[in-house]
């Protein structure tokens, strides 16, 4: 029997994937996501840890819903769907996945509040020159021409010896030193 004999369109099964060559890519893919996932969850379960020591728990078993809130806040991630039932480690590893997952997904961020937007200095600038009379933007007018006019810039008066020898040496000046 033959390897194509054994895989079938309508099987689905894992290991008949894995002799695919997409099919292995898939799994690797698939392998490095669910590595991701538990580094981001161990990651945030050591942090919480070291949060604890620093409140002076000792383990997660005298860890409350109160301190899980206030680890996540101080993190800025939503809390909003963590209830206010007991904590076990059980239920403590559920919501780290879940804010991990989240994290991953870029949704676990809390939402900002809304400001107002600020306006730009040119929106400020063009409002206040709206309010001024006509003799005072004729001044403002002639003050910026003369501050955007420039002097024009200096020959220097020495050129340096590699200088295009087609050019004329009067135009240049004094030839190195």
């Amino acid at each position: 029997m033959k390897i194509n004999e054994t895989k079938h369109d309508h099987i689905d099964e894992g290991p008949l994937d894995l002799l695919t060559k997409s099919g292995r890519e898939q799994r690797r893919a698939f392998k490095g996501g669910q590595g991701t996932l538990k580094k981001t969850t161990d990651n945030l379960k050591k942090e919480f840890a070291s949060y604890l020591g620093r409140q002076g728990k000792k383990n997660f078993k005298q860890a409350t819903t109160q301190d899980v809130i206030a680890f996540l806040d101080d993190k800025d991630v939503d809390t909003s769907n963590i209830g206010p039932a007991g904590m076990t480690p059980e239920r403590m590893h559920d919501i780290f996945v879940a804010k991990s997952q989240e994290a991953i997904q870029g949704k676990g961020a809390k939402p900002a509040p809304k400001q107002e937007p600020v306006s730009s200095t040119y929106t400020q600038t063009k409002n206040n020159a709206l309010k001024l009379n006509a003799k005072e933007k004729r001044r403002l007018v002639q003050q910026l021409e003369k501050s955007i006019k420039t002097k024009p810039a200096k020959k220097s008066g020495i050129v340096n010896k590699d200088f295009d020898k087609s050019q004329k040496l009067s135009s240049y000046g004094k030839v190195g030193k």
